[in-house]
């Protein structure tokens, strides 16, 4: 007689498996959100970093005053620009921009905006604006530009000497701030 086996899978077989990838994505989401969280929050202060670089550099480069101007107001909506205005709002299109010129000897201006739409559950304090001298590169006021996730907290330090640095009380990726 022929044999009459069966092939398939059990229904046993088939819950344990269910049970097991639900039991490894459930370990997985909390890891994959507090990375998500530290990747927003690394972003935002690199940001804030590079327009703050951009301002120094261009100050010195100038010869001639360049701000950064934030609006924290509301912390979770923030927005920073460097412009040659220090009036300029960083919330406005096209009031934070810098003037360059171009080598046919036309200016040109590009706005340059940091904002939170980009960082997601990312909030931040800061000074009114910071302003940097054209001759020494010295910066005022001396100050840090602090952005916080639920569980992060991060510094953009700006040294009276016009020096910039990322410190961190609980992100191990930066230096402790002391």
């Amino acid at each position: 007689m022929a044999s009459t086996a069966q092939r398939g899978y059990t229904l046993i077989e088939l819950i344990t498996t269910v049970a097991v990838i639900a039991v490894v994505s459930a370990a997985a989401v909390p890891a994959w959100n507090d990375m998500a969280q530290k990747r927003r929050i690394v972003s935002a202060a690199e940001a804030v970093y590079s327009r703050l670089a951009l301002a120094r550099s261009e100050t010195q480069k100038r010869s001639e005053t360049v701000y950064v101007v934030y609006d924290d107001a509301d912390p979770a909506n923030w927005a920073l620009g460097v412009s040659e205005d220090d009036t300029c709002d960083p919330k406005t299109a096209n009031s934070c921009v810098l003037i360059y010129k171009e080598a046919d000897g036309t200016d040109s201006s590009k706005e340059r905006v940091t904002n939170s739409d980009d960082f997601s559950g990312v909030t931040m304090t800061a000074p009114t604006k910071t302003t940097f001298d054209p001759v020494r590169g010295t910066a005022s006021p001396q100050a840090s530009v602090i952005l916080n996730t639920d569980d992060y907290e991060v510094r953009v330090v700006i040294a009276a000497v016009g020096r910039i640095r990322i410190c961190s009380p609980n992100l191990g990726r930066y230096p402790s701030c002391s």
